[in-house]
């Protein structure tokens, strides 16, 4: 089984993390070197990252290029401000002082990162851009609501409520900037749960986008830990916790330096939509069941967390409702959409009567019908076939366009010729058919006056008065006469064209003889 190159490359860096941990944070060392080799260590992957963003940036086009000269930008004002806090920790031996310029530099890294996401999570190889409705951006909004606030809240809970309420802080800017780590690294992890939540990182980028995120994670970890420990008065801080400062931008290097993903199975593209959509569920039931548990112990419950929780539950509801809502209608469009098809599928595009289809299905309900019942069929039913004479040309003088308007026309007139309940369809060119089932009055007496509505009025085609003639052919018949519609249909196409013969605007009568399935003898 052959290993890539990116399993290979992760490996190398989890054992050269350990190692480095196992060097510095053990006591192999003493506390001078150990602070030395961390710093180290922090200043190495920093540069890496910054050294394998840009070239790698270097070979590639489009949105794969952005997001890496973006996070090439962030890593690189990190490693400046990483430079300085080595400086004063490990040559001067002195706390660097708060704040300082190299909080300039950590900060970079945050407002580069955030966009380099978005970039990398909204576009395809070849900068096509995907395009969201309204509904994606509003769920993506209330999720993203969820996700803020769940890590929020944790950050309350740890860094960012021990720096708030810290005695170490004396100046108005000094509160300001420690508060700012934490937020940030929020802002940070929000905007890759969020994404990653939504599925919205696109499937050649899979495994960039991981490697991205525990990068990001890395970082953010080890940052808040950091805050939370100096403000919460501890003494030492271990050198286990700068962990993330060191595994954060290795891992963001093998995000620089990884190749695109192959094509994903489509089961296991269904699989990561179905986790995407219960992660908000997920944050939000975490986030209640510690609340509960929290005052079924009778913790004493921060106001602010308290806040922070009850929004979460009250963005979560107020999403549920939204989805309930967008659900129905989609139901209802697509209800919609499926009649639209089915009506599509059974009518003629330009008449908007029946087609072909359609009226096969009706006629195999009349000669199906039981003739003592009085269902359909049960007075006898029959069928007109018409076919304009010369309707070429019609065509070949005015053009196509006004003889489809004829056409259109002249379907208007055929329904108000018949009976709401009898079936027009147009089954050809210029030819229509019309099914009359259960015809209480004789048939002659329908055609007659499909004759005189229809086409004793002449048609109006730019301004010149024009009439059609047409050869009908008619065939009557009973239930349960034992032939198929497309049979019946094929004696009324005779008798149509024998008409024709005799000279045209002819009407033919036959009655349909079973035993003869070919049609009725050529006249």
């Amino acid at each position: 089984m052959k290993v890539s190159p990116t399993v290979v490359r992760t490996a190398a860096v989890v054992v050269a993390v350990a190692m480095v941990m196992a060097v510095a944070a053990t006591g192999l060392l003493s506390e001078r070197w150990s602070t030395i080799v961390d710093d180290a260590a922090q200043l190495v992957a920093g540069t890496a990252a910054t050294v394998c963003c840009f070239v790698s940036a270097r070979r590639r086009e489009g949105s794969a290029r952005h997001w890496r000269v973006l996070m090439g930008l962030g890593m690189a004002g990190w490693t400046l401000g990483m430079m300085m806090w080595a400086f004063y920790r490990s040559i001067l031996h002195t706390p660097i002082p708060s704040p300082s310029v190299a909080d300039i530099g950590f900060f970079v890294l945050p407002f580069m990162a955030v966009p380099a996401l978005v970039i990398l999570a909204n576009s395809k190889p070849g900068n096509t851009r995907r395009i969201a409705g309204r509904h994606f951006w509003v769920i993506a909004l209330l999720d993203c609501l969820v996700i803020a606030g769940t890590l929020l809240s944790l950050s309350w809970w740890t860094a960012l409520g021990a720096v708030a309420g810290s005695s170490e802080l004396h100046s108005v800017l000094g509160l300001v900037v420690a508060a700012s780590y934490p937020l940030t690294d929020f802002v940070m992890l929000a905007m890759m749960l969020l994404l990653w939540a939504l599925g919205r990182f696109p499937p050649w980028a899979r495994t960039q986008s991981r490697l991205l995120g525990v990068g990001i994670a890395m970082l953010a970890i080890s940052d808040s830990l950091f805050a939370y420990l100096v403000y919460t008065g501890t003494a030492q801080i271990p050198i286990i916790a700068d962990i993330g400062f060191i595994a954060g931008p290795a891992f963001v290097a093998l995000a620089a330096v990884a190749a695109d993903d192959p094509p994903e199975e489509r089961r296991r593209r269904i699989l990561g939509e179905r986790v995407h959509l219960m992660i908000p569920h997920a944050l939000i039931a975490a986030v209640g069941t510690g609340f509960v548990v929290a005052l079924l112990l009778g913790w004493q419950l921060d106001p602010v967390a308290v806040g922070i929780c009850l929004a979460i539950m009250l963005v979560g509801i107020v999403r549920q409702m939204y989805t309930l809502v967008e659900n129905s209608l989609l139901i209802e469009q697509l209800h919609e959409a499926q009649s639209e098809l089915s009506h599509r599928a059974h009518h003629d595009p330009l008449t908007g009567l029946a087609n072909r289809n359609l009226l096969q299905s009706r006629i195999r309900r009349a000669v199906g019908a039981d003739p003592t019942t009085g269902e359909p069929g049960g007075l006898g039913f029959a069928g007109l076939l018409i076919d304009l004479d010369d309707f070429k040309a019609i065509n070949d003088r005015y053009g196509h366009q006004e003889g489809d308007a004829v056409l259109v026309a002249l379907g208007e007139r055929l329904r108000r010729a018949v009976r709401q309940s009898d079936t027009i369809a147009r089954i050809g060119g210029d030819e229509f058919f019309i099914l009359l089932e259960n015809h209480p009055i004789p048939i002659e007496s329908v055609v007659e006056r499909v004759r005189r509505e229809c086409f004793n009025d002449s048609f109006v085609i730019d301004g010149d008065e024009v009439r059609l003639g047409a050869s009908i052919g008619v065939v009557t018949a009973h239930p349960r006469t034992g032939m198929s519609a497309e049979q019946l249909m094929l004696w009324a196409d005779r008798a149509m064209y024998s008409g024709k013969r005799a000279g045209k605007g002819t009407t033919i009568y036959t009655l349909p003889d079973p035993s003869a399935a070919s049609g009725p003898p050529l006249r």
